[in-house]
């Protein structure tokens, strides 16, 4: 029996039901979500290039508000409100010596105008910083955990399939996307230990015990505090029992997680480059 999941099952519009639309829909997601873990601030969005107000505290309705929280706060990344497979459509927007940098790029002020303006269904969201460990793995990406939950057919409870620590590359960044050509490496759901990681892209298949970029450990390492990153992962399944499949992207702060957000549908090739899903029976 094949126990690796093929990839086109994953894709099944059926495996939430009508509940898929609350993970389908960034907005929805994050206004349930909040009421249980700490999310990605949403502070506008971009509707046919018009900006629309979303937080209490910061109001961001136009370029030149964009602008101003560039240079007094800090980056911000915008991103479609739906559908972000492989971090495509995600921009990263920046200010360095006070020129706008979009993606690495610069972009003056008429131009970054022309590309909001070009936007559709957009959000524009806070910019996670880096906390220790995930800057040791590589320091110009977010470096997000995929933690897949489902639901048991035994007792109906949830549980966590597999988890896999995503790693930014030089290639990949602004992303840690594997399709942009960052680097997986599974997680030990027992013990949070990471695996070497793989590089998968265009059929190109390379493994590294260390990041090829920076030189730092990969394989070895410990995720920290991985007993309570499950037992809140877990929390939050059980709060979400009417949607039984969850890919969930999860980033470690200093003291607690953050959840970009969660996912109706996962692609799994990715999530079983070191181990295939079906080896348990559940």
């Amino acid at each position: 029996m094949d126990i690796f999941l093929p990839n086109n099952l994953y894709k099944s519009p059926f495996i939430n039901g009508k509940a898929a639309y609350i993970l389908s829909d960034k907005l929805v997601c994050d206004q349930i979500l909040r009421q249980y873990v700490r999310t990605a601030n949403i502070y506008s969005i971009i509707m046919n290039g018009i900006i629309y107000s979303m937080h209490d505290k910061v109001s961001m309705t136009s370029v030149k508000d964009i602008a101003d929280y560039l240079e007094k706060i800090g980056p911000l990344v915008l991103k479609p409100n739906s559908g972000t497979d492989g971090g495509k459509g995600v921009i990263v927007v920046k200010l360095i010596n006070w020129k706008i940098i979009s993606n690495g790029r610069q972009l003056g002020m008429h131009e970054f105008s022309k590309l909001i303006g070009s936007l559709d269904n957009y959000i524009i969201c806070e910019y996670i910083k880096q906390g220790e460990y995930r800057k040791s793995l590589f320091s110009e990406t977010v470096n997000s955990i995929r933690i897949l939950t489902m639901m048991s057919p035994d007792d109906n409870k949830p549980f966590i399939a597999t988890a896999v620590q995503r790693i930014g590359t030089k290639e990949s960044r602004p992303v840690d996307n594997r399709q942009a050509g960052g680097l997986v490496s599974h997680i030990n759901i027992a013990t949070g230990m990471l695996s070497k990681a793989v590089y998968f892209k265009n059929g190109v298949v390379k493994h590294y015990d260390i990041h090829p970029d920076t030189g730092s450990q990969i394989e070895g390492v410990i995720v920290p505090n991985w007993a309570k990153v499950k037992d809140k992962i877990l929390y939050l399944a059980k709060k979400l029992l009417y949607i039984p499949y969850i890919a969930w992207d999860v980033v470690l702060l200093e003291d607690e997680i953050l959840i970009i957000e969660a996912n109706n549908c996962s692609a799994v090739t990715f999530l079983q480059l070191q181990e295939p899903l079906l080896k348990e029976k559940k």
